[in-house]
């Protein structure tokens, strides 16, 4: 994976957000990690929900989960080549115009944090190809395998250590 700033830690009750349109290419990745992270951890401490271009439509779930940390996974114009995978700061993205969904992503992290006192992070992976069909390009394809492994791992040890 190549990977920018992707250091944080998670405790506790762990929400998987996944955001994308699945017949966009690339677009698909966040929503494809949670899919597939899903299929690896059956833990009553971990949600995951593929929210595809609609994430908001999904927050009164989040809430009622309880959430003590919330991974909003999608793919975001971080300015790197297509494959890397970095926590975002939600203030690189206030004016980001190109978006699949109807809400800022940071209006959605603002509001999930103060309606769920949770911490909430963006991993954003650098798309490659956003076009219309459905496939992947190589190095985001590469990513979504990497970010799958590097979370489900994040995840069983925090599923052991509670």
């Amino acid at each position: 994976m190549k990977s920018g700033a992707l250091n944080f830690e998670i405790d506790g009750r762990v929400v998987l957000l996944g955001i994308g349109n699945e017949s966009k290419w690339d677009d698909a990745a966040g929503v494809k990690v949670v899919k597939e992270v899903a299929k690896m951890i059956d833990s009553e401490r971990v949600l995951s929900v593929n929210a595809g271009t609609i994430p908001e439509k999904f927050t009164s779930k989040v809430k009622d989960f309880e959430p003590d940390h919330i991974l909003l996974i999608d793919t975001v114009d971080i300015g790197e080549e297509p494959g890397t995978v970095s926590v975002v700061d939600p203030e690189a993205i206030v004016n980001q115009k190109i978006s699949t969904h109807r809400l800022p992503l940071s209006m959605l992290m603002e509001y999930l944090e103060k309606e769920t006192g949770g911490e909430v992070f963006l991993i954003g992976i650098q798309p490659g190809e956003v076009k219309m069909g459905v496939g992947m390009s190589n190095s985001v394809q590469e990513a979504v395998e990497d970010l799958t492994e590097f979370l489900s791992e994040k995840l069983k040890r925090n599923i052991e250590n509670c």
